[in-house]
């Protein structure tokens, strides 16, 4: 099975740097219109069921690619967003000030760290592969799994072999598209990397799949 994995539009938070983690913020306009792109990009695919975290950036994404399908979005869990903890709701700036040993072990290596309050980063592929693997349980030829920019990191670096120490090098844009392929968990492999095409030439991507002439984009 094809697993279209959607990360959701833009929210005022990621415009500010701000760490979103579980708190459920909404898209705002420029997202809206990403997530509407989305949908388009994805009319054609024969996809069998649609998933999303059940966070409300995430829901209003995948509820724009379910209905040229006329599919419900059914709600995974598994799919949130890591619980960012005492960070929630900080931007990068105050992080830093606030716990600079942390930040920069975050920086530098991202397996080790467990957010004050918060998850690590094994616990949410953890999660996140339950969902894979639930879905992969399904009849169907592609699904579509809305969640967030760590999730898919994870599922990516998964995939690609390399696990949570692999985080910062695998880069996913607000409504980039990737694709993992698999009859279970333990074997996915990557077939697309943040495809963001569909958004125009004014936000391309840098994923495995680049538009022609496209810029990189710097802002995660």
């Amino acid at each position: 099975m094809d697993l279209y994995l959607v990360r959701h539009g833009e929210t005022e938070w990621n415009r500010e740097s701000v760490f979103r983690g579980t708190a459920d913020v909404p898209l705002n306009r420029q997202g809206l219109a990403q997530a509407r792109a989305v949908g388009r990009r994805l009319r054609a695919v024969p996809v069998a069921a649609i998933f999303s975290s059940p966070l409300t950036r995430a829901r209003a994404t995948a509820e724009a690619i379910a209905h040229p399908h006329r599919l419900p979005v059914e709600l995974d869990p598994g799919l949130g967003d890591l619980c960012f903890g005492e960070w929630q709701g900080l931007g990068q700036e105050e992080v830093r000030r606030r716990h600079p040993d942390l930040y920069r072990l975050w920086l530098e290596r991202p397996e080790r760290v467990t957010f004050p309050g918060g998850e690590s980063l094994e616990t949410v592929l953890a999660r996140s592969l339950g969902a894979v693997d639930r879905v992969l349980r399904r009849p169907g030829e592609a699904a579509v799994l809305v969640t967030h920019r760590v999730v898919v990191k994870l599922l990516l670096a998964h995939a690609f072999g390399v696990g949570p120490a692999g985080f910062w090098r695998v880069v996913v844009n607000p409504a980039g598209v990737s694709v993992i392929a698999g009859s279970s968990p333990a074997d996915l492999r990557v077939r697309t990397a943040n495809d963001t095409c569909h958004l125009g030439g004014a936000q391309p991507g840098w994923g495995l799949l680049r538009c022609p002439g496209a810029r990189e984009m710097k802002r995660e």
